[in-house]
């Protein structure tokens, strides 16, 4: 199962550090399909100076919550 959350950026965890200028100066969220590469993504992105979190469970588990339902065009 392969997705994004709307209005994501996706940036590979190894391309990171090269790829930080393309992101804003606010709050991220940061999710994979599981969470341990999201996991350490937001370890970095903080350590760079970013306010990154991590999503728990990552988009798996988002993709089967409420809130990707209510975004969710019907088919």
């Amino acid at each position: 199962m392969l997705g994004t959350l709307p209005g994501a950026i996706n940036i590979p965890v190894d391309q990171i550090r090269e790829r930080a200028g393309e992101l804003e100066d606010r709050d991220i969220v940061v999710t994979c399909q599981v969470g341990q590469r999201g996991h350490v993504a937001t370890l970095l992105l903080n350590e760079l100076g970013f306010h990154a979190k991590n999503l728990d469970g990552g988009y798996r588990t988002w993709h089967c919550s409420p809130a990707a339902t209510e975004l969710q065009p019907v088919s």
